[in-house]
């Protein structure tokens, strides 16, 4: 028995000496098989058919409206939506004032000359084709008439409040670069009119309250110009209105030779030209 037993040991023993050399009689590795996944059926739940019916939307019929452009450009209504219609208004102010409102929507940024008392000036509307002004009204019964660029007119009258307590001025200057109205005493100069209009006119009121002096005196009233290249070779035309109260409304034209232009740069003032403004106290 013991015998048997030492064989095994022995065999065992050998086993495990055996030399290296010996090794690449072993398998170099072990193939194991890969399995492909199971195949399962798939189904799907049967879904009702639904029957889908594809239209085209109707078309617009088309109308016979002009279009936006077209409405636009309608005579009667402006480009801001608003009608064409034209007005002019004329509100008392105090201090013998008075305010004057053109409204013109189709006539934006159009020259617009202004008749008030014998005397004219032109303005300008806006933009929106409106006119604000207020001015010293230059007669009791305060007449305006507005002409257009296309000679169109429209007129309005009212009645100046407190017209007697005032002494007014006025100078209307026609041409570029216009004189200026210089006064000695106190009082205040208004200058009506848009001096970058093509055929310039402005007018230029002397206003002073005149039974607000403590005193008598005299207002003395010039004319200052500057000489430019847009006026050194013409003559200026003035036309002057004088309605103080008391005293008869007077009226004159003046004309001025033309300076020559190797004066362009100076100031020239014009004296003696204008009628003294004599103020008296009630």
């Amino acid at each position: 028995m013991s015998r048997i037993i030492t064989t095994v040991k022995m065999a065992a023993l050998t086993v495990c000496m055996m030399p290296a050399a010996h090794a690449d009689t072993l398998p170099a590795a072990i193939s194991v098989p890969i399995l492909a996944p199971p195949e399962f059926e798939e189904t799907l739940p049967e879904l009702p058919s639904v029957q889908v019916n594809l239209q085209m939307p109707a078309l617009v019929k088309p109308t016979d409206d002009p279009p936006i452009s077209q409405l636009i450009d309608q005579p009667d209504i402006s480009v801001f939506g608003y009608s064409c219609d034209e007005d002019i208004t004329l509100n008392a102010q105090p201090g013998a004032m008075v305010s004057v409102t053109v409204m013109a929507p189709c006539r934006r940024s159009e020259t617009v000359t202004i008749h008030h008392a014998g005397l004219s000036f032109i303005a300008r509307l806006s933009m929106t084709g409106q006119l604000d002004m207020t001015l010293p009204a230059l007669a009791e019964i305060a007449d305006f008439e507005i002409i257009f660029e296309d000679q169109e007119r429209h007129e309005a009258s009212m009645r100046a409040r407190d017209f007697d307590q005032y002494a007014r001025i006025a100078v209307q200057w026609d041409g570029p670069d216009a004189a200026i109205l210089d006064a000695s005493g106190d009082g205040e100069v208004y200058r009506l009119g848009d001096p970058a209009a093509g055929s310039p006119r402005i007018v230029q009121i002397y206003s002073h309250q005149f039974n607000s002096d403590a005193t008598s005196r005299v207002v003395r009233l010039n004319l200052k110009t500057h000489i430019t290249q847009r006026n050194c070779s013409i003559d200026g035309r003035a036309r002057v209105r004088q309605a103080i109260p008391g005293q008869p409304l007077s009226e004159y034209d003046l004309r001025l030779a033309a300076p020559g232009c190797e004066r362009i740069g100076e100031t020239l003032e014009l004296k003696n030209i204008l009628q003294d403004l004599k103020l008296a106290q009630n």
